[in-house]
This record gives structure tokens, sequence and C-alpha cells, in this order.
């Protein structure tokens, strides 16, 4: 009911204005682009205010759309410089193949980073071993 009355309330709200004509939306590509800076914005502001640390976990099952943010971050195009931001992602090995679209964009992200080489910026590759059953009980024992 709330949603009811809330939708109600606005197309009263919308009558008061004039028609807005039709207009034919974006490319794809301009709303993604869009979409992207918006998000990269927001990191530039938090940023200013504190260092952030954004962690993707599972990246082995991000979309194509979560990729090419992280590829539009590492890109180096005009404004999307982000100071203060540490990014750290995870996937599993043994789901991902060399042609797998997440170890493709990992890649050119890294080829993006080096070919710029932006001050401050590093790379860190750290293979994560399973735990064996020993080291599982000895964590859960302390």
């Amino acid at each position: 009911k709330a949603y009811q009355a809330a939708t109600s309330g606005c197309s009263v709200w919308s009558s008061k204005f004039a028609p807005t004509p039709e207009t034919n939306p974006p490319p794809k590509q301009d709303f993604c682009r869009s979409v992207n800076m918006s998000f990269i914005r927001i990191l530039q502001f938090l940023c200013k205010i504190q260092s952030v640390i954004l962690f993707l976990d599972d990246l082995h099952w991000a979309d194509k759309a979560s990729l090419n943010v992280l590829k539009f971050l590492a890109s180096g195009a005009a404004g999307t410089k982000v100071d203060n931001l540490k990014v750290i992602v995870s996937y599993r090995e043994e789901e991902v193949t060399d042609d797998h679209p997440t170890i493709i964009a990992l890649k050119k992200i890294t080829a993006a980073i080096e070919s710029q080489k932006p001050e401050g910026v590093e790379i860190h590759d750290i293979p994560v071993k399973d735990l064996s059953l020993d080291n599982v009980n000895l964590y859960l024992a302390s």
C-alpha cells in the first residue's frame, strides 16, 4: 500500500509539469561510461575523507560490467585517478582458465597500469594455498 500511495502521489505531482518530449536513450556505451564515472566520483569523494580499501571477493563470479568498471578505473582515462585507494581482488585459481573473463580483465588492468607507471601504484600477486586440516584445527582451537 505504501508503494501504491507513493506511486499515485508521484503521478499527481508529475501532472503539474509539461509533458517531456520523447527522446532516444543514450547509446549503451555512453551509459556505461556515465555509470563508471559516477562510481569513480563516489570513490574519489570517499577517498578525500579517508583512505579506502575496496575488497572484491570471488572475482571469478564477476559479470562483464563489473570487470569493465575495474578496467575503466585502471585505464588512466581523464578524471579516473583516485588517490588513497587500495583495491584487493580475490578469485579461485581452480575456477578460472587463461581465457576466463576475470583473467583477461586482470591482464588488461596489469598491462594498463604497467604501461602508465603511475606513481605509488603497485600490483602484487599473492597466491594463497588451501589450509590443511591441521591448520584449520589449529585456527579453530585458538
